[in-house]
């Protein structure tokens, strides 16, 4: 959200890369994992999931976020991290600022983050409640405070230069699925505190939220 135009831009070029056919199914992997506990809820199949979710223009910021997910995957065996395989293949065409972003959204950590105030296109002031709960000042040039207003935000912060910053978009959810999360993650052993574990609660509380919305617009 405070990134430079540069810093857009080629974060803008790695997600085309990203999105490419060719890695098409690499990207859809987590988007169908983390989907899978909100389907099997409510009896939908991914199938019918993602094409109600795709006519209702939402499909885009779960696809996102599991874009995020990839870019800080860790590298296993042939596996290579989505990033480092970028800057590999691409990073001669960017400018340092640019790769700094890209290893910056590689190396931030996922958190899910009640906001607590705010100044328009300024800043934020969020808690994270997965770790840390002293409040945190978060960069967002281009955000109005009044539309995050009871709001949660699940994402990546990244320090780009001393500037607290989302790394791509974070996933917008009512303050009321917070707890809802934080339960689920309290929950969880040690060992099963992952980020595929928290991805999947973040968007099946994502999807929730949105279910509950298109009910009450009925």
């Amino acid at each position: 959200m405070s990134l430079t135009k540069i810093q857009e831009n080629t974060i803008e070029s790695y997600a085309k890369w990203a999105m490419r056919s060719d890695n098409t199914a690499r990207v859809m992997a987590p988007t169908e994992k983390y989907a899978l506990r909100f389907a099997e809820k409510h009896g939908l199949s991914l199938p019918d999931l993602f094409q109600k979710l795709e006519s209702a223009g939402l499909l885009l910021p779960i696809t996102h976020f599991a874009l995020s997910q990839l870019s800080a995957e860790k590298t296993h065996g042939d596996n290579e991290n989505l990033v480092d395989e970028y800057l590999r293949r691409r990073g001669w065409r960017e400018t340092l600022a640019g790769r700094q972003a890209l290893q910056a959204m590689r190396d931030a950590r996922l958190s899910v983050f009640e906001v607590l105030g705010g100044k328009d296109s300024i800043s934020l002031t969020v808690r994270d409640l997965m770790g840390d709960a002293t409040p945190i000042t978060v960069s967002t040039p281009h955000v109005r405070y009044i539309e995050l207003l009871h709001q949660g935000l699940a994402g990546r912060l990244a320090n780009l230069n001393g500037v607290i910053t989302f790394i791509l978009t974070p996933l917008t959810i009512p303050v009321e699925y917070l707890s809802v999360m934080t339960d689920a993650w309290q929950k969880l052993s040690e060992d099963e505190r992952t980020d595929d574990q928290l991805g999947t609660i973040i968007v099946s509380e994502f999807l929730e939220s949105l279910w509950a919305q298109a009910d009450e617009g009925e």
